[in-house]
Parts: C-alpha cells; sequence; structure tokens
C-alpha cells in the first residue's frame, strides 16, 4: 500500500493493518498479510466514498462517472479497435478544446475520443516527461486514469487537503474547459477529477 493512505488506516484503527499492507510487498510476505492488504483496500475505498458521501450531504459537490483514458504510443490503432471493432460511436477533436501546448508547459500528445453514449474513452499518446513538463508529480498519460467530473473541484481539492491526499492541479492544463486535478488510490492508479470551467 502506498504510504500516502496510511494515515487513513490508522484513522480507521488499523494501525496493525497498515504494517502488514507497507511489508506486503516483500517476497516473504504471507498468504494472509495479503488478503489482509486487501480487506485494507476494500475499507479505503469505502472510507474515500463515504468522505465523498459526507462532503456531497455538506454542500452542493456532485461526482460523476465520466471516462476513462487508456495511453498507447499509437492512438489511431487504439481508435480503431474500439470504434470498428466494438462499435463505439467516435466523438470529434472539436468537442474537446485543447489549451496550446509550449516547448515549457502543456501536452501536445495526440488525442482521440470514443463513447458508447454514456461513458467515453480518452485514448491518448503516452508522454514519460508531462508531470516534469508542467511542474507537477503526477503524470495522467503514463498508464492511463479513471475520471470523475464535479460541479465543485474546490470543494474537492479541500476535500483531498483534509485528508492528507497529496494531488497534482493541472487546472486547464490539457484542456480549455476542463479543470483537472489528479491523485493516486491506495494501489497507485491515477484518479481524475475534473470541472467544467466554461
Amino acid at each position: 500500500m502506498p504510504s500516502l493512505a496510511a494515515n487513513h488506516w490508522r484513522e480507521l484503527g488499523g494501525a496493525r493493518t497498515v504494517e502488514i499492507c507497507e511489508g506486503s510487498q516483500n517476497a516473504n510476505t504471507s498468504q494472509r498479510a495479503g488478503r489482509i492488504c486487501l480487506v485494507a483496500h476494500a475499507l479505503f475505498a469505502r472510507y474515500f466514498a463515504r468522505q465523498l458521501k459526507t462532503q456531497r450531504n455538506r454542500g452542493p459537490m456532485k461526482l460523476e462517472f465520466h471516462h476513462i483514458n487508456f495511453v498507447s504510443n499509437d492512438v489511431d490503432r487504439m481508435h480503431e479497435f474500439y470504434t470498428n471493432l466494438l462499435g463505439l460511436d467516435d466523438i470529434p477533436q472539436e468537442n474537446f478544446p485543447r489549451t496550446q501546448a509550449t516547448d515549457e508547459q502543456g501536452y501536445d500528445g495526440k488525442i482521440k475520443f470514443a463513447t458508447d453514449g454514456v461513458m467515453q474513452m480518452h485514448l491518448a499518446e503516452r508522454q514519460l516527461d508531462v508531470a516534469f513538463k508542467n511542474g507537477q508529480v503526477i503524470n495522467p498519460v503514463d498508464r492511463g486514469h479513471i475520471a470523475f467530473r464535479t460541479d465543485d473541484i474546490s470543494a474537492l481539492m479541500a476535500m483531498l487537503d483534509r485528508q492528507g491526499i497529496p494531488y497534482s492541479d493541472y487546472g486547464t492544463t490539457f484542456a480549455k474547459e476542463w479543470h483537472q486535478v489528479f491523485f493516486l488510490d491506495p494501489e497507485g492508479n491515477v484518479v481524475e477529477v475534473h470541472q467544467q470551467v466554461s
């Protein structure tokens, strides 16, 4: 388990679970320890969902699943697979106005979009230097990410701050009309939450 989540387990009374999970990457980890760690991750997911629900009950912040991002070195091939083989619909590029990248900041990788009519897929060109180039820690186009949309990104960041979860605030670096924030779940998967800003 990444150490960033350790304080959450301790808040839940799971200090021993933290020790087991933080040591679970050792080669000699027992199956029992592995099972305990899986349970701990499930508890964190429930805890995070509860925090989001609590935040929603306090104010107007809403959260909905928006898209899945896959990264590739061949975006056209990926897009053809999901549209031609699986029958998803293409979403025109002009639906997603992008911020102009420069040599110093931004992201100029190729992106294509597809949808089943409800959920979206964002297929992006992998670039390993995006976080470094933009003065951030988390790179959302290294291994891809899942994304949620909110109507109150400030409330989301305030909640992350209260819970001690570090995040990378990219603002509108990637998209002119979205304020995007990225953070990690307990397994190190990248999670995006964004708000439409225009």
